[in-house]
């Protein structure tokens, strides 16, 4: 095994695109393989708690994926508007994108930021 190379970016979405996977295709020993893997990442606490994670080093609990519950929150404020998106925060606002046409689905599930990381991972 050569190692990872990655192509995610917030909340483990490939943004790499085709260039990425070129890229990444030419990492590729002669006669090996390779195995592709996405999900976006999210984190549960021991007592349960979905969206947040205690990290090594960290004496409380952070937010994880801190992207998908932002745009969650702004979901949940009515602040994503459709179409858009800024050449200086793609990742985000395709993250935002995204979980705008499927907020009927996300604002009426019992865990909303579970629901959240379902429908970034149905995008891809």
């Amino acid at each position: 095994m050569l190692g990872p190379f990655k192509l995610g970016g917030l909340d483990g979405y490939p943004f790499a695109g085709l260039t990425g996977m070129g890229a990444f295709a030419h990492h590729v020993p002669e006669d090996g393989a390779i195995v592709i893997f996405y999900a976006p990442h999210i984190g549960v606490t021991k007592a349960g708690t979905i969206g947040e994670i205690n990290r090594y080093g960290q004496s409380a609990n952070s937010s994880c994926c801190g992207a998908a519950k932002a745009g969650l929150a702004k979901l949940v404020a009515g602040g994503i508007n459709p179409g858009t998106e800024s050449v200086i925060d793609h990742q985000m606002n395709t993250l935002e994108q995204i979980l705008l046409a499927k907020k009927e689905r996300i604002m009426n599930a019992e865990e909303r930021i579970d629901r959240s990381h379902e429908v970034i991972c149905e995008a891809n």
